[in-house]
């Protein structure tokens, strides 16, 4: 097996969860867990694959892919609000309500956001890591602020969902230049 062993399982753990989720999980107060399992293991995934340990820094890097693995959930969730109270789904979001939803979300993103840019910068990476996360970063605010105005009684599920994208993007690009700054590329 080129990708050796641990690859397989990862993949293998990576598609249970999904299955779990579909099965088991979609559409119900839970479904913010397999995300907060499975974001994670896509770094390590590509990672794995490529026949080396995973360095220590995955130590915040897994952390905090989870929470923000969460917090995307539950965002997505949001945007599913009027779509799921109709079908008389127990999402997160309906749990939680739609404004508590946000602010649990924005907490957890926060939290992540903060972690990951604070040891990108202990990490002294270049100008082009940095000037990525931020970047980054900026989408993911840009997400929140128009996540903060859908949180409030006028909001549309279109807003809510758009808002979940940019973070979704906003954190991948943070994690891209994270991983980059690491490992002396940018």
């Amino acid at each position: 097996m080129p990708s050796g062993a641990l690859t397989l399982v990862v993949a293998v753990l990576g598609l249970s969860i999904g299955y779990a989720y579909d099965r088991f999980a979609k559409g119900t107060a839970w479904s913010w867990v397999p995300f907060t399992l499975a974001i994670p293991l896509v770094p390590v995934f590509g990672w794995v694959g490529t026949g080396q340990p995973l360095p220590s820094a995955f130590a915040v890097l897994v952390p905090c892919a989870a929470l923000a693995g969460a917090a995307l959930a539950i965002a997505n969730a949001s945007a599913d609000f009027e779509q799921d109270r109709a079908s008389g789904a127990a999402s997160v979001a309906i749990r939680l309500g739609l404004a508590r939803a946000w602010r649990v979300h924005v907490v957890l993103i926060a939290i992540a956001i903060a972690v990951v840019l604070g040891s990108l910068v202990a990490a002294r990476p270049g100008e082009v890591s940095l000037l990525t996360a931020m970047l980054g970063t900026a989408v993911v605010g840009g997400g929140v602020v128009l996540g903060a105005t859908a949180a409030g009684r006028r909001s549309s599920p279109r807003e809510r969902e758009l808002a979940w994208e940019a973070e979704a993007a906003g954190m991948g690009i943070l994690a891209t230049a994270w991983l980059a700054g690491l490992a002396g590329l940018g």
